[in-house]
């Protein structure tokens, strides 16, 4: 397992990352560290993060995961994820997690969901649902 590549596109309102590769408890640290640079380097408030070429997460990545949607909500900004393949869902799913993340299918719909006024936590695939702070249903 290892992290292939980070490709980073700043945008007028956002930061977009793309990631490659396997993602495992090797490389769970350096990509939240390097995704959270990009974030804080880039100067906005919004994230989004298109694993579209990631076959493999483990715990520890989405680990990673929650802690960089916490640190950019600390901002004030949205963590968006784009291009989450089934595996990844349904581990986010079995792992109470999958509430925590706005997803779309693509980059661009994720940078054009990141533009569009924040009303609270959403669920699955943009639905918006009642959620508590964590994402759970109420």
């Amino acid at each position: 397992m290892g992290l292939v590549h980070l490709r980073v596109v700043p945008g007028g309102h956002c930061t977009l990352v793309y990631v490659a590769g396997e993602i495992g408890s090797r490389d769970a640290d350096l990509l939240e560290a390097r995704v959270a640079a990009a974030w804080v380097a880039g100067g906005m408030a919004h994230l989004v993060v298109d694993l579209s070429e990631v076959p493999f997460c483990d715990s520890a990545g989405r680990a990673a995961l929650v802690r960089l949607l916490l640190r950019v909500r600390r901002t004030g900004g949205r963590l968006v994820l784009s291009g989450v393949g089934p595996r990844l869902a349904r581990h986010l799913h079995a792992a109470g997690l999958r509430g925590w993340f706005e997803l779309c299918d693509t980059a661009d719909e994720a940078v054009a969901r990141a533009r569009e006024p924040y009303a609270g936590e959403r669920g699955e695939r943009g639905e918006r649902g009642e959620r508590g702070e964590h994402g759970e249903s109420r």
